[in-house]
């Protein structure tokens, strides 16, 4: 983030997260300064201020609000357990805290091709829907889904 400040004597920065002063930099011949945050995290989270002060007064002024999230987290994979039609449809949830721009299923280890015409459809909100899905008797090699 930067700040630019102007005045005689040059102006010492202040940075402020939700109203604390976080840091302060010394004054620089160009009355500007900058705050970098790194391995930004949730609790960097806020609105950011810099603040300029020299013997003729101070002002202070909004930078940015600024919004870090977390990585998304998966809580749950549900499913439908009734699978006593000749060929049901499955459905399969994928409960997920936080957010996030993307969802992949994978069968097995594999990647799961969700294309038209497969029997495999992602609603893109943690929904898999598994269409004509059969049972197996004495299957040794069972299908596991994640998400």
């Amino acid at each position: 983030l930067r700040c630019q400040a102007s005045g005689r004597p040059p102006a010492r920065i202040f940075w402020y997260r939700n109203g604390r002063r976080i840091s302060s930099e010394t004054p620089a011949a160009t009355g500007s300064g900058s705050h970098s945050v790194y391995r930004l995290g949730p609790g960097d989270t806020g609105l950011y201020e810099c603040e300029a002060e020299n013997l003729a007064g101070r002002k202070r002024k909004i930078v940015a609000n600024v919004t870090v999230l977390g990585p998304p987290k998966v809580l749950s994979l549900g499913h439908s357990t009734d699978l006593s039609g000749v060929y049901p449809d499955v459905t399969l949830t994928c409960q997920i805290q936080g957010s996030f721009t993307q969802l992949d299923w994978t069968l097995n280890g594999q990647p799961l091709q969700t294309s038209a015409g497969s029997r495999f459809s992602d609603y893109g909100n943690g929904t898999l829907m598994i269409r004509r899905a059969t049972v197996r008797k004495n299957n040794r090699f069972p299908a596991f889904f994640y998400c």
